[in-house]
């Protein structure tokens, strides 16, 4: 996933079930210690809690982002 710092993120997965990669664009937005993921179709794509300044953590506890 890239986040621009803008209020913009990209991610790019890779699905095993297809064997390719997948990229969704949206838009984010920081509440708090929130982060809220939107795609660009408006479906809230992911609710993250900011643990630290490089790991995401789902807030449904299922699930977590982790800077390189």
């Amino acid at each position: 996933m890239v986040i621009d710092g803008k209020g913009n993120f990209t991610e790019t997965t890779w699905t095993s079930t297809n064997n390719k990669n997948t990229k969704f664009n949206g838009t984010y937005k920081v509440q708090g210690n929130v982060i809220t993921f939107t795609t660009s179709s408006r479906t809230e794509w992911g609710k993250y809690n900011i643990t630290s300044n490089t790991v995401f953590t789902k807030t449904d506890g299922v699930g977590k982002y982790y800077k390189d």
